[in-house]
């Protein structure tokens, strides 16, 4: 089940990634089966914040790939 998929790949990068404290990660699916990872940038400024997503779509978005979950 790709939902499952993602959410053991989001597990597992953010164990990897943020091994103390707190950490997140958005796992998307695109059509031709790739899982794309991103992390919430850190910023100084609350204004420039972007949703944890993005970082993932933008890349798809980079690729022409479409996103399907």
């Amino acid at each position: 089940m790709i939902e499952e998929e993602m959410y053991n790949r989001a597990i597992t990068f953010i164990e990897e990634r943020y091994p103390k404290g707190w950490g997140g990660a958005a796992v998307i699916h695109t059509g031709d089966e790739r899982y794309l990872i991103s992390v919430a940038p850190v910023t100084f400024n609350a204004s420039t914040e972007l949703c944890i997503e993005v970082g993932a779509i933008c890349e798809a978005h980079k690729f022409n790939i479409d996103v399907t979950r």
